[in-house]
């Protein structure tokens, strides 16, 4: 007997949210730059055929993901200006979306990893990748909370070092380390200090 149109739906939304899964995965752990269709379709027991069924593009499959999330988990999202419009206590609740994320689910803890790495990993993005980058503002955060006394008196790169080895850390004990985690933390610390 062949498929309903339900079930054949049924069908692609399963497909389609186990590649979602598989891209933010690989994106947390390995970057973008360094994910490839071979190991999307590898890891994802799927093909490159299924993959373009889907997305025209590893850009748009993430920006895919990013809507979705938007749409299902808002409390997860951290907007650049609302944290920032906060001062000094928007470290506070930089961090605390973060815990909440990290903590609901493994889905969680996978995206607000690739949002930590996002800039130093995707140099080769061919379209802008939706949603805020955390490394474009904590920065102006932790300036802000030092300005305020929110914040010991050190210098704000070391502030920004210390932040983001904890965040890390709280972030690894969910999603394991990405395999070059020294070296991409490297070149978020490079990245940030610029």
């Amino acid at each position: 007997m062949p498929r309903t149109e339900k079930q054949n739906a049924a069908i692609r939304e399963k497909r389609k949210k186990k590649i979602f899964k598989t891209v933010l995965k690989l994106y947390a752990l390995e970057g973008f730059d360094d994910t490839t269709l071979d190991t999307i379709a590898y890891y994802g027991k799927g093909s490159h055929g299924l993959f373009y069924h889907y997305f025209e593009s590893k850009e748009e499959a993430y920006n895919a993901l990013e809507t979705e999330l938007k749409a299902s988990h808002p409390e997860w999202i951290v907007e650049k200006k609302e944290i920032l419009d906060l001062g000094g206590k928007g470290l506070d609740a930089l961090l605390d979306k973060i815990e909440l994320a990290s903590n609901s689910d493994i889905t969680g803890a996978y995206y607000i990893r690739f949002l930590l790495t996002k800039k130093a990993a995707t140099k080769s993005a061919a379209i802008p990748l939706f949603g805020d980058d955390i490394g474009d503002y904590l920065p102006e955060l932790v300036i802000k909370a030092k300005d305020e006394g929110k914040l010991i008196d050190a210098p704000a790169d070391d502030l920004i070092s210390v932040i983001t080895d904890a965040i890390h850390g709280f972030v690894a004990r969910r999603v394991g380390p990405s395999r070059d985690n020294a070296d991409l933390d490297a070149k978020i610390v490079r990245i940030w200090n610029k």
